[in-house]
């Protein structure tokens, strides 16, 4: 819902200066990434997190979100371009659509590799 809520200043603002409505949806993509891996870094995923807290660390769980919300961008941009110009649901519901599904896709996928428990850190790190 974060994505959301970034996302409809971005399309008003679009409505307002005529910005293609894939390049708004872009920006509002990337934007609700680094707020989410903010958000997930020093609330959701708090206990995990403060395991292993140096910069070093850190900086790779962020490539590791961004990499996998890339990913997850692609779903959401997807979706809204085909429910949008395949399937003629304006593009806010389509883009709300695309959220859903990345969101899902996000949120499964980091919980088991960016913020995985300590206990499979250390296993991995020994082998």
């Amino acid at each position: 819902m974060v994505s959301f809520s970034l996302a409809i200043p971005t399309y008003n603002e679009r409505e307002s200066i005529g910005l293609y409505y894939m390049y708004s949806s872009s920006v509002a993509v990337e934007l609700a990434i680094i707020s989410n891996f903010l958000l997930n870094e020093y609330w959701t995923f708090r206990d995990r997190s403060s395991q292993r807290p140096c910069f070093t660390r850190r900086f790779r769980r962020f490539v590791k979100f961004n990499v996998i919300c890339a990913l997850g961008a692609i779903l959401n941009i997807a979706t809204l371009w085909v429910m949008t110009e395949f399937v003629g649901i304006h593009y806010l519901l389509s883009n709300l659509a695309g959220i859903g599904v990345a969101s899902l896709w996000n949120f499964g996928i980091n919980t088991h590799i960016t913020w995985k428990t300590h206990v499979a850190y250390r296993l991995e790190t020994r082998a």
